[in-house]
């Protein structure tokens, strides 16, 4: 029987080539399929994006590096600001301008419990004035007398005063610019007030907040 080589050349081609690629695919692997490495088309699992890294949760325990805090309540006390009321006033004769605040605490005179008044002046035809006023009772400082007072923990000042002539709940303090210069920078102030029928009261007030700025004549 006669085999025509045109058809029998192609055939044996394709069937060595089939044989060829089945060996190629085994190179490397040992012939087990289960070596074989996943496709880019397999399912697998994502790879993580390091552009966006994973937020870490804050951390709210204290910090065992911070200092503690050494101020004392005195010392915030006397760093809080009394509160200051300011007014200006036109008279006849010139110009009064007046600041006062409230004294730290009541002031028990008759059974009370209202606080005294400090009050600092500036008039601008007669100068500086200082006062201070109780809630209730009699100064007990007829004609003139020395009353004390400390500006925070300096040495007391002996100053000059008198009971007013119109108010007897009002002391009059002299030498007005002195106490106006320790004032303007201090903390806090005590006066030690002389009462009648009850003896020396002293009246803390916390100054800390006082405005110079209102007093143009002493600025």
């Amino acid at each position: 029987m006669r085999i025509d080589r045109r058809v029998a050349g192609p055939v044996v081609a394709t069937v060595l080539g089939g044989a060829l690629l089945t060996g190629c695919a085994d190179t490397g692997t040992g012939g087990d399929p289960a070596e074989i490495s996943a496709s880019p088309t397999d399912d697998a699992e994502p790879t993580p994006d390091d552009s966006s890294p994973t937020a870490e949760p804050e951390d709210t325990s204290p910090d065992a590096t911070a200092e503690p805090d050494t101020g004392t309540d005195a010392e915030e006390a006397a760093a809080t600001p009394g509160t200051w009321r300011y007014d200006e006033t036109r008279e006849s004769d010139g110009t009064l301008r007046t600041a006062d605040i409230d004294s730290e605490a009541p002031v028990d005179i008759d059974g009370g419990d209202d606080p005294a008044v400090l009050t600092v002046a500036e008039h601008s035809v007669h100068g500086g004035e200082a006062w201070l006023d109780l809630p209730a009772g009699s100064i007990d400082c007829t004609g003139e007398c020395t009353v004390r007072v400390t500006v925070d923990d300096a040495e007391p000042l002996e100053l000059p005063a008198s009971r007013d002539r119109d108010d007897e709940a009002r002391l009059r303090l002299g030498r007005a610019e002195e106490f106006y210069a320790g004032l303007r920078t201090a903390a806090t102030v005590a006066v030690e007030v002389p009462v009648s029928g009850v003896g020396t009261v002293q009246v803390s007030f916390r100054v800390t907040g006082f405005d110079p700025e209102h007093f143009p004549g002493r600025a």
